[in-house]
């Protein structure tokens, strides 16, 4: 959709772009919060926070009256959102020992990767057939049902709670910018998310304006890079037993 926010904000491509960009380091910094919260207060109210915030940035995005109030909305989504990619990770390790928790984990990745590789396509036709601000109403409806079922059925999983120690997080993060193979696993999949970033971010424009093709075109070839993603993801969390 974001060649067409260009029209309906007359703004420039690169001003469009924030949508994205910020949207990305809202998540990116909302996940070096969740965790340490999460140990001092719980997992499940700290989530339903994250929900709710989640929320409240999607009906800011869908009543968007400026491209600055919904660059706002998204970052409260990104903020709100990521709680859930932390904490469905803490959670699974608060359950499982270590190998459980590898497997669970690939295979909760290979499920989380369905949605992103179904929703361009589901945005796409959304727009083309109620305008933008629907997909804003079914991320509403999706984001309600999300925090109804895990206020109703998530029971809290660390129930011990330890006090925020900032200097001791701060010391773990020297710790692991030392360890030689943290920091070939975290660029491993920085190389791995830039790449798809920047795929996600220009090949919207580069399908609209250079080839002249309709959304649901690029929400029909995302398909197969995701397609992708989810076999090895697969496939780690098979090879993960040996």
């Amino acid at each position: 959709v974001l060649p067409l926010l260009a029209v309906v904000f007359d703004r420039g491509a690169t001003e469009v772009q924030l949508v994205l960009t910020l949207y990305f380091i809202g998540i990116a910094t909302g996940q070096l919060v969740y965790g340490p919260v999460s140990d001092r207060f719980g997992r499940r109210p700290v989530l339903l926070c994250g929900l709710g915030l989640f929320l409240a940035g999607t009906v800011l995005c869908g009543l968007a009256w400026s491209l600055p109030v919904l660059i706002a909305g998204r970052v409260l989504q990104a903020l709100g959102g990521c709680s859930g990619l932390v904490l469905s990770r803490a959670i699974i390790r608060d359950v499982y020992d270590r190998d459980a928790s590898a497997r669970s984990i690939a295979l909760v990745m290979m499920a989380m990767t369905l949605v992103p590789a179904l929703s361009p396509a589901v945005g796409a036709y959304l727009t083309e057939w109620f305008g933008w601000r629907a997909i804003f109403v079914l991320l509403g409806g999706i984001g309600v049902a999300a925090l109804s079922l895990t206020a109703v059925k998530l029971a809290e999983t660390h129930p011990d709670g330890v006090a925020l120690d900032l200097r001791g997080i701060a010391t773990s993060h020297l710790i692991l910018a030392r360890s030689g193979a943290f920091l070939l696993f975290a660029l491993s999949s920085a190389c791995s998310s830039a790449s798809w970033f920047t795929f996600i971010a220009s090949a919207p424009y580069l399908m609209s304006v250079r080839f002249h093709e309709p959304p649901s075109t690029y929400g029909a070839m995302i398909l197969v890079p995701m397609a992708a993603y989810m076999i090895g993801n697969g496939a780690a969390a098979r090879l993960g037993r040996h």
